[in-house]
C-alpha cells in the first residue's frame, strides 16, 4: 500500500503506484500526465482545498476511488477511473474533455457546481447520481451517462457547444432529474425506461431530444419550442404552463397529463400514437396556434381552463373516445379530427375551425360561434347541448343531429344530418343558412322561427313554435307538421310545400305574394282542430294535389292590393257665340260644350290569389271573402260560413258631356281666342290621335270662374263585357254554398 500525507503534494508529470493509494493533503496536484494508480486496491483521496487533475491520470481499475473534502476538483482534460467513484468537492470541473468512467459500482458525486462542458461522466453498467442540492450542473456539449441517472441539482444546462449536443441519459433504467431550472438548447435527455423530470423550468429547445419509454415531467414553465418530447408508453406533464412552439411531443404510449399550460404555437406537432389512454390534464391553457397534437391512443382526453387552436391542429387517430373539456376555445382556422367519436364539455367558443369525427359526438358549452369556414361534422351521431348557437360555418353528421339549445340559434351556416335531425331551442333565425335532414326534421321552440333560408327534411317535417316566419323555403318531401300559437305566415317569393299531407295549426295564418304546395291534402285550424282567428292568401298561391280542408273564423282568398280609378283617354271642346257675336261689341256670350270619355280600371292591382284543391275544398268560416282571385277544387266545394263575398271587378268606359252657359260679359278677345285659336287647334289634334291631357285640363279651366255656371253634367258607363278582375268559385264536381247570412257575388 502507498500513503502519502503533507501540505501540499505536488505530482505533475509524476507517478503513484501502489496496491492501494491513500493520499492525505490540504492540496493534490497531478497535472500534466500525473499519475496515481493503484494496482488491486482503492484509491482514497483526502483533499481539504484543491485537487488538480488538469490532464492527469487517477485510475483504480476495478475498485474504488473515493474523493472527500475538498472544496475543488479540477479535472479538465483529466481522467478518474474506477470500478466506483465517490467524488465529494464543492466545484467539480471536468470540461475540455474530462473523464470521470465508472463501472458497475457506480458514480457519485456530491457538491455544489459541476462543470461538464465538453466532458463525460460515465458509469457503465452502474448508476450515475449527481447530488448538487441547489447547485448547478453545466453539460453544455458533455454527457452524462449511467445504466440508471439521477440528478439533483438547482439549474441542468445540457445545450450543444455548437458542434456537440449535451447529453445526459440512462442506457439500462431510469433517469431522474430533480432540476429547479433545466436547460436543453440543442441536447439531449434519454431514458431507456423511465424519464422523470421535476422542477420549476424545463427548456427544449431548437432541435432538443427528451425521450423515455416513459416520460413524467413536472414543470411551472414547461418550454418544448422546436423541440422532442417523445415517449414510448406514457407521457405525462405536469406544471404551469407548457410552450410547445414549433415542438414535437410524442408518446407511443397511454397517457400525455399537464396541471396548468400548455402553449403547442407555431409547427408543432404533440403526439401520442399507440393504443389506451392519452391524458391531457391542464388547470391552465393550452396555445396550439399552427400547431399539433396528434394522438394515437384507444382513447384521448384532454382538459384545460383555455385552449387556443387558431390554425392548429388536434388528431386523435384511434377509434376510442375523444374527450375535450375547456372553460374558452378559440379556434378559427384551426381543426380537431379523431377517427372515433367525442365527449366535449366547452365554456365560451369563438371560432371553433374545422371538426371531423368519424363516430358519434356529445358537444357541451356555454355558447358556441363557428365562423365562416369552421367545420363541425361527425361520422356518426352529433349531439350539442349549448347555451347558444351562432352558426356560419358547417354543424354535419352522418347519423343524427341534436341540438339542444337553452337560447337562440342564428344559422348562416349550414346544419345536417344524413339521419334525424332535432333541435330544441328559444328562437331560430336564418339568414342564407341551410337546415336539413335525410330522414325527419324536428324544431321544438319556445319562440319564433324566423327562416330566410332552407329548412327541409328528405322525410318529414314537424315544427312546433309560438310563431313561424317563413321567408325563405320550408317544408318536406313527407309530411309536413307545423303548429304555432300565434301565427304562421309564408312571406313573399317564399315557398312552404310538402310531398306528403301539411297540418298548419295555428291562430292566424298568412301567406303574402307566397306559394304553398302540398302534393297530399292541406288542412288549417287552430293546435286544438278548432277555428283559427284568420286565413288569409293574399296574391298568393295555396295548392293541393288532395284536398283542403280550412276551419277559421274569418277566411280571406284576394288581391293584396285592388284599387280602381279613373283616367280621361280623350276629349273635346265647343265654343257657341250666342251673344254680340259679329265683335263689334267689347264682349260676347254664349255656351260651351265639353265632351270626355273615362276608363275606369284598376290603378293599384297585384296578382289574384289562388286557393285550388286537386280534390276537395271545404271552407268552415264564419266570413269567407274570395275577392278578384280563385277559389276552385278538382272535386267537390264546400263553404259553410254566415257570409260569403265573391267580388270581382270588370273595367268601364263613361260617356261624359257637360254644358256651360257664359251668363256674365266674356271679354271679345278671350272668347275669339278659345273659339277661332285654341279650341280648333285642339280638337285638330285629337282628331290627328295626340289627345294632350295637360292641355285638356288647360283649357278646360278657362270656363270655370264666375262668368260660367255649369248647366250639365251626365256621364253615360258601358261596362267591359268580359270581367277583368274576376272572382271565382270553381268545383268540377258540385259547389256546396251553406251560407247564414248574406251572399254577395259580383
Amino acid at each position: 500500500d502507498l500513503q502519502v500525507s503533507g501540505a501540499w503534494l505536488d505530482n505533475s508529470g509524476g507517478t503513484l503506484l501502489g496496491q492501494s493509494v491513500l493520499i492525505d493533503a490540504p492540496r493534490l496536484i497531478n497535472d500534466s500526465n500525473g499519475a496515481v494508480v493503484s494496482s488491486g486496491g482503492d484509491v482514497t483521496l483526502t483533499v481539504n482545498n484543491l485537487l488538480s487533475n488538469m490532464t492527469g491520470i487517477i485510475d483504480a481499475g476495478s475498485r474504488l476511488v473515493t474523493l472527500s473534502g475538498a472544496s475543488e476538483l479540477d479535472n479538465q482534460g483529466g481522467s478518474i477511473r474506477g470500478n466506483q467513484l465517490n467524488l465529494q468537492a464543492t466545484t467539480l470541473r471536468n470540461s475540455q474533455q474530462g473523464q470521470l468512467v465508472a463501472g458497475s459500482g457506480g458514480l457519485v458525486y456530491t457538491g455544489s457546481t459541476l462543470d461538464n462542458n465538453g466532458g463525460t461522466l460515465l458509469a457503465s453498467g452502474g448508476t450515475t447520481r449527481l447530488e448538487l442540492g441547489n447547485g448547478a450542473v453545466s453539460n453544455v456539449g458533455g454527457t452524462i451517462q449511467g445504466d440508471t441517472v439521477q440528478v439533483t441539482a438547482g439549474s441542468l444546462d445540457t445545450s450543444s457547444d455548437g458542434s456537440k449536443a449535451g447529453m445526459v441519459s440512462s442506457l439500462v433504467d431510469s433517469l431522474t432529474l430533480s432540476v429547479d431550472s433545466l436547460t436543453s438548447d440543442a441536447g439531449k435527455l434519454f431514458a431507456r425506461t423511465a424519464l422523470v423530470s421535476t422542477g420549476t423550468t424545463l427548456s427544449n429547445t431548437n432541435g432538443s431530444q427528451l425521450s423515455g419509454d416513459s416520460v413524467n415531467l413536472t414543470a411551472a414553465n414547461l418550454i418544448n419550442r422546436g423541440g422532442l418530447i417523445e415517449s414510448n408508453t406514457t407521457l405525462t406533464l405536469q406544471g404551469g404552463s407548457l410552450d410547445n412552439t414549433a415542438g414535437q411531443l410524442s408518446a407511443l404510449g397511454n397517457r400525455v397529463n399537464n396541471s396548468t399550460g400548455l402553449n403547442n404555437t407555431g409547427t408543432s406537432a404533440l403526439r401520442a400514437l399507440s393504443a389506451d389512454t392519452s391524458t391531457f390534464d391542464f388547470a391552465g391553457s393550452i396555445t396550439n396556434q399552427n400547431g399539433h397534437i396528434d394522438v394515437g391512443n384507444t382513447d384521448f382526453a384532454l382538459k384545460a381552463d383555455a385552449l387556443d387552436n387558431r390554425a392548429g391542429s388536434i388528431e386523435h387517430a384511434n377509434t376510442g373516445l375523444l374527450t375535450l373539456d375547456f372553460n374558452r376555445v378559440t379556434g378559427a382556422g384551426g381543426s380537431i379530427t379523431a377517427l372515433g367519436s367525442g365527449d366535449w364539455n366547452f365554456g365560451a367558443v369563438d371560432g371553433l375551425g374545422n371538426v371531423q369525427l368519424n363516430n358519434a359526438l356529445t358537444y357541451t358549452s356555454d355558447s358556441l360561434a363557428l365562423l365562416a369556414g369552421d367545420r363541425l361534422a361527425s361520422g356518426s351521431g352529433l349531439t350539442l347541448n349549448l347555451n347558444s348557437l351562432n352558426n356560419a360555418g358547417e354543424l354535419l353528421s352522418d347519423g343524427d343531429l341534436t341540438l339542444n339549445l337553452n337560447g337562440d340559434l342564428t344559422n348562416s351556416g349550414r346544419l345536417s344530418a344524413q339521419n334525424l335531425l332535432t333541435l330544441t331551442a328559444n328562437n331560430v333565425s336564418q339568414n342564407g343558412g341551410r337546415i336539413g335532414a335525410g330522414s325527419d326534421t324536428r324544431l321544438n321552440l319556445g319562440g319564433t322561427l324566423d327562416n330566410l333560408g332552407y329548412l327541409t327534411a328528405r322525410q318529414n317535417l314537424r315544427i312546433d313554435a309560438a310563431q313561424i316566419d317563413n321567408r325563405g323555403t320550408l317544408g318536406a318531401q313527407g309530411n309536413v307538421n307545423l303548429n304555432a300559437g300565434n301565427a304562421i305566415t309564408n312571406s313573399a317569393d317564399s315557398l312552404l310545400f310538402s310531398g306528403g299531407a301539411m297540418a298548419l295549426r295555428t291562430g292566424t295564418f298568412s301567406n303574402l305574394y307566397g306559394d304553398v304546395y302540398s302534393r297530399g291534402d292541406l288542412s288549417v285550424a287552430n293546435l286544438d282542430g278548432s277555428a283559427a282567428q284568420r286565413f288569409s292568401n293574399l296574391s298568393g298561391t295555396v295548392e293541393s294535389e288532395g284536398s283542403i280542408a280550412i276551419n277559421a273564423a274569418a277566411v280571406e282568398n284576394a288581391k293584396a292590393e285592388f284599387e280602381l280609378g279613373q283616367s280621361i283617354v280623350t276629349g273635346s271642346l265647343d265654343w257657341q257665340c250666342s251673344q254680340h257675336c259679329g265683335g263689334h261689341d267689347s264682349f260676347k256670350r254664349g255656351h260651351i260644350i265639353i265632351n270626355q270619355t273615362f276608363v275606369e280600371s284598376a290603378i293599384k292591382d297585384s296578382p289574384s290569389a289562388r286557393l285550388v284543391a286537386g280534390k276537395d275544398l271545404e271552407v268552415q268560416a264564419d266570413n269567407v271573402q274570395n275577392r278578384y282571385s280563385l277559389l276552385a277544387a278538382n272535386g267537390n266545394l264546400t263553404i259553410t260560413a254566415n257570409d260569403l263575398l265573391n267580388q270581382g271587378a270588370s273595367e268601364r268606359t263613361g260617356q261624359n258631356t257637360i254644358k256651360i252657359r257664359a251668363q256674365g260679359r266674356v271679354n271679345t278677345g278671350y272668347w275669339d281666342q278659345m273659339d277661332f285659336i285654341d279650341v280648333p287647334a285642339f280638337n285638330a289634334a285629337v282628331a290627328a290621335g295626340n289627345f294632350d291631357p295637360v292641355r285638356f285640363e288647360e283649357l278646360k279651366s278657362r270656363s270655370t270662374d264666375s262668368r260660367f255656371i255649369e248647366q250639365s253634367n251626365v256621364t253615360v258607363w258601358s261596362d267591359d263585357p268580359q270581367p277583368k278582375y274576376a272572382a271565382t268559385l270553381q268545383a268540377g264536381g258540385t259547389v256546396n254554398l251553406n251560407v247564414a247570412r248574406t251572399v254577395q257575388n259580383g
